[in-house]
């Protein structure tokens, strides 16, 4: 696990280990740090050719690295200079830790509750988002209310507070407008904080981005999979009642909630029809 994994890096790990060694990563993809050179997207075809899989989550912390029982974590990250492999390495700190250690094993629990697996849609999206950033500016740029205000900000845990996605773009233009309706421009800030966007992007450009980001949040990554087959409203309201303990009206209105998102940022990967009083939605196209 690291926030930013090169493919030199992770390769020359790699090579160290047998073919049938079982290979599982946990990273993030925001479109700046990629388009920026932190991270690789590579990593995922690299990962593919061993067997392995690759998993994202929005706020890993530093590297952890463990084979069998035995660990080791600490802060450098999987660029070459933070394991000490260029002419310029970086001074970093990496602990041995047992697997059986008490909270190793809920620290992996966790970590894995709140990732999502990267498909072949997945890395195409963060590969056109990132092609399209280039305005140079700080991933921190947008973070402008407090993530962790509280557990439901948390990424892994993220849903959105604006009602209406499309308001979103003008929240991103003038994130302290007073031109904007108080409520509006407080959702919209709390929801840029977490979706991170890179600055500078145009409207169709910020659309794409925040459309790759979504598929990899949680909660929309599940309904993308569930809807493989078609799903009546009631379905998946039952499943975000069930999965985020909400009350009956309270998935209802989630679940309206995050079909305008993804009506507006994901538009043509779903169909919806509506033969009597039950919304149906499904993946437009699915890959084999």
């Amino acid at each position: 696990m690291s926030p930013f994994i090169k493919t030199v890096a992770l390769d020359r790990l790699l090579t160290s280990l047998g073919d049938d060694v079982g290979l599982k990563c946990i990273t993030r993809w925001r479109p700046a740090e990629v388009a920026a050179g932190v991270s690789d997207l590579a990593v995922f075809g690299l990962l593919n050719e061993r067997g392995g899989a690759l998993w994202l989550r929005q706020d890993p912390p530093a590297m952890y690295f463990r084979g069998d029982e035995r660990g080791l974590v600490g802060s450098p990250n999987l660029p070459g200079g933070g394991l000490g492999w260029s002419p310029d390495p970086n001074l970093e700190l990496l602990v041995e830790v047992d697997r059986n250690a008490e909270g190793v094993g809920e620290f992996e629990q966790v970590a894995q509750h709140g990732a999502v697996v990267v498909d072949q849609d997945l890395y195409e999206m963060f590969s056109v988002a990132a092609k399209e950033w280039v305005t140079p500016g700080s991933a921190e740029e947008f973070a402008l209310l407090p993530i962790l205000e509280s557990a439901e900000m948390y990424p892994h845990r993220w849903l959105p507070a604006s009602r209406h996605p499309g308001d979103l773009f003008a929240v991103y233009q003038a994130p302290t407008s007073d031109d904007l309706p108080t409520a509006t421009r407080d959702a919209g800030r709390r929801d840029l904080s977490v979706l991170q966007p890179p600055a500078g992007l145009s409207e169709a450009a910020f659309d794409r981005a925040i459309g790759a980001t979504l598929l990899s949040m949680p909660v929309v990554n599940l309904i993308d999979r569930r809807v493989v087959a078609p799903q009546r409203f009631g379905a998946i309201r039952d499943l975000l009642k069930e999965h985020l303990d909400l009350t009956h009206d309270e998935a209802s209105r989630t679940w309206q909630t995050l079909i305008r998102w993804l009506r507006h940022f994901l538009p043509g990967r779903y169909k919806y029809t509506r033969p009597r009083h039950s919304e149906i939605i499904s993946r437009a196209r699915v890959r084999d």
